[in-house]
């Protein structure tokens, strides 16, 4: 698939999944901005760099910490969480463009976490991975 400016983005089920990202973002209505939440940037941090130097790539820490124990550590509770992780050597619009397309992932459950209006809060985080 090309990309202006890029080189061509391997998928593995092909056009199909660029085509479906691309009508379910023209269909979707404007969604306010998402807030800053310093304490999810903390428990992000935190799995990031759990995880990433050991080279796991996973929802569950080495500890077998969940999403939910992860933030509650950072004193935040909530019962409507979600957790996108990402790995590679990309940019930050690279990798919004590979959640949101969620390539080979049957149920699309990043393009659908990125546009829940439900979610009001955000937290990112980087870090080195073994792999």
């Amino acid at each position: 698939m090309l990309r202006y400016g890029k080189p061509p983005t391997k998928t593995i089920e092909g056009r199909q999944a660029w085509m479906e990202a691309f009508k379910s973002l023209n269909g979707q209505p404007e969604s306010p901005a998402l807030k800053w939440s310093d304490k999810l940037a903390s428990a992000a941090l935190a799995h990031c760099n759990d995880i990433g130097p050991k080279g796991m790539a996973s929802h569950v820490g080495s500890d077998f910490s969940s999403l939910k124990n992860r933030v509650e550590r950072v004193g935040i509770s909530s019962k409507r969480l979600a957790e996108s992780i990402m790995f590679g050597k990309n940019t930050g619009p690279d990798y919004i463009y590979q959640l949101y397309v969620d390539d080979g992932v049957e149920t699309r459950i990043d393009r659908y976490n990125m546009v829940n209006p439900d979610f009001k809060w955000t937290g990112i985080a980087h870090c080195l991975h073994a792999k």
